[in-house]
């Protein structure tokens, strides 16, 4: 299936984990069962993030393996298929037929992926973690750990009156999983709303270099940290999944007192994950050591690099395809003194016994740093972006529109903070 396809597909799914998050978190914040399978369903949903990640290994493999490239062509027309049927609404008296095929179809799919596995290492790999469930999560905790598994969701009214829209407020949620213990602890953390105008002000101080607003600290502190505390009695070390708007909190200087004296760094151990899955253990190949990567030649196509030097130059791909209409005009400089940055890494390493590879001006493009396998060291010196916060469309909302740049359309996968920001 092509990328417009799959999101197309995710838009058309995205409505069933609200609707769990709705049961688990306000109808039925009892039941012990209903945390696990709501937990479970917010950590294989992040398990399709590592589909990006698969797609990489793919393109390493299809160029030098004939067998590798069949067995991928068939599975991207299983997908294919799967998606377009995702879109048929079957004719009455049919309904079974038409589960079966898609069942039929997951079948196929898995057994390509099988296949595909065993002829690709790193393929293997990826689909073992993105495959790990609840219970391979719990068991892969360390001792003294928490992991907070964050998501957000719009609440769903299931007695909305007929002709109205279904869904409510943009909520978020905290996932609490203990090692040694089966039970999942689901903390609610209100609207998003109020928890991004805290976030927006401490922001602005931070990008003025101002004194953090108390009263903007004092929020944080009542919207993310008091309602978790509680349960986490014991815990040493944190490992946080982030999620939607969650993704812009600074959780290392997040205060955990009320005056904001403290902070979690200075009483945890905090660890970054994408999900939970990615702390399932799997046989990795030897690391590529470390490599940095420096001053990137942004020159346009034309250009001599005196010329390039002497100005910034347009942002001419960002993401994939055409460039949005929102990144349009987007300059970037050169970043001469990144050189300096990188031999002074390079050199520490040096000291260490190490022995980097540094890839400076013409070296530091985009696929040499794809081509990059399993470092042990990743250090990327160049330029970020940021778009502007965009409200993100629930999922009732007709809005999902993939015409190229200049038709006035901009992707609905856009609207996620950690998709409206990157690297050049």
């Amino acid at each position: 299936a092509s990328g417009q396809q799959r999101a197309a597909l995710a838009h058309t799914l995205a409505g069933t984990p609200h609707v769990t998050m709705t049961l688990c978190c306000e109808l039925m914040p009892q039941n012990a069962e209903a945390r696990r399978c709501a937990a479970g369903a917010v950590i294989t949903r992040k398990g399709w993030l590592l589909a990006s990640e698969l797609d990489q290994v793919r393109a390493r493999n299809l160029a030098s393996d004939p067998e590798v490239r069949e067995l991928y062509a068939r599975l991207r027309s299983i997908r294919g298929q799967a998606a377009r049927l995702a879109f048929t609404v079957p004719p009455p008296g049919q309904e079974d037929l038409f589960r079966e095929r898609m069942a039929r179809l997951a079948r196929e799919a898995d057994v390509l992926e099988e296949q595909l596995a065993r002829r690709s290492a790193d393929y293997a790999r990826q689909l073992a973690r993105r495959r790990a469930d609840l219970p391979a999560v719990l068991a892969a905790l360390p001792q003294q750990s928490a992991l907070i598994e964050l998501t957000d969701y719009w609440s769903y009214d299931f007695k909305h009156p007929q002709g109205q829209s279904p869904w409510g407020q943009w909520r978020c949620a905290a996932f609490i999983l203990r090692p040694g213990s089966e039970d999942v602890v689901c903390v609610p953390l209100g609207d998003c709303q109020t928890l991004d105008d805290a976030l927006r002000r401490s922001r602005a101080d931070t990008a003025e270099q101002r004194v953090p607003d108390a009263d903007a600290q004092e929020d944080l502190y009542r919207l993310v940290w008091r309602p978790l505390a509680d349960h986490l009695q014991g815990v040493r070390r944190l490992i946080i999944a982030p999620d939607g708007q969650a993704n812009l909190i600074p959780f290392a200087a997040l205060p955990i007192a009320p005056d904001g004296e403290e902070y979690l760094c200075e009483r945890y151990i905090v660890q970054m994950v994408n999900s939970g899955r990615d702390l399932v253990p799997t046989e990795s190949p030897k690391g590529a050591g470390a490599v940095i990567v420096a001053d990137p030649d942004f020159s346009s196509e034309g250009q001599t690099p005196g010329e390039a030097q002497s100005r910034g130059h347009t942002l001419r791909s960002v993401l994939s395809g055409d460039i949005p209409d929102l990144l349009r005009g987007l300059v970037l400089g050169e970043l001469p003194s990144s050189q300096d940055e990188a031999e002074t890494i390079a050199n520490t390493l040096r000291e260490h016994g190490d022995t980097p590879r540094v890839l400076l001006g013409p070296q530091a493009t985009e696929d040499a740093v794809k081509a990059i396998d399993s470092p042990d060291c990743l250090h990327l010196s160049t330029h970020g972006f940021f778009l502007a916060d965009a409200q993100p469309l629930t999922p009732g909302e007709s809005g999902l529109s993939f015409g190229q740049s200049g038709e006035g359309a901009t992707p609905i996968l856009l609207r996620r903070p950690m998709h409206r920001s990157g690297l050049a």
